[in-house]
C-alpha cells in the first residue's frame, strides 16, 4: 500500500457499462451471484499491477480477524480512498479444492483473472466455481 503522498494512476484499457458487465459476467459464470453497483467501470490494463499496488502487505494475516475477506475489503477501501472506486476490481468468493476463499477478480477480455491481496500477486486455479462477484 502506498503512502498518501505517493499518487498512483492505473493504465486503463477501456470503459464498460454496468449492463454490459453484468451480461458478460452472467455468460462467463451463469451460477454466480453478480452485483454491479456503479453505472460504468474503468477496465485496468494490468490487473497484476493493481493487485500489487492495493495490497496491504504490511499487515499480518490473523485467522478469522484479518483473513482473506478482510484483505479484499482493505484493498477495495484503498482504491476508494484513492478515488478509484469505479476501477473494475471485483470482490470475489470462490469455491475450489481447498474450500471457500475471497480474493480480487478482474475482467481480462473474455475471462476472469484473480488477484490475491494478501500477497499482492496474481493467482490461478485448476478448477474454480465463482460463488459471488461484486463490482
Amino acid at each position: 500500500m502506498r503512502w498518501p503522498w505517493q499518487k498512483w494512476k492505473p493504465k486503463i484499457s477501456g470503459i464498460i457499462s454496468s449492463g454490459a458487465l453484468y451480461r458478460k459476467l452472467r455468460k462467463l459464470h451463469p451460477g454466480a451471484q453478480i452485483i454491479c453497483l456503479d453505472r460504468e467501470y474503468q477496465i485496468p490494463a494490468d490487473p497484476g499491477n493493481v493487485t500489487w499496488q492495493c495490497s496491504p502487505s504490511e499487515l499480518f494475516y490473523h485467522a478469522e480477524t484479518r483473513d482473506c475477506d478482510d484483505y479484499v475489503r482493505m484493498a477495495r477501501g484503498w482504491l476508494s480512498r484513492e478515488n478509484l472506486g469505479n476501477l473494475l476490481v471485483m470482490d470475489c468468493v470462490i469455491d475450489y479444492s481447498s474450500g471457500r476463499h475471497a480474493l480480487l477478480a478482474f475482467l481480462d477480455g473474455d475471462k476472469i483473472v484473480f488477484g490475491e491481496p494478501q500477497t499482492g500477486k496474481m493467482r490461478t486455479f485448476e478448477a474454480v466455481k465463482i460463488i459471488r462477484l461484486i463490482a
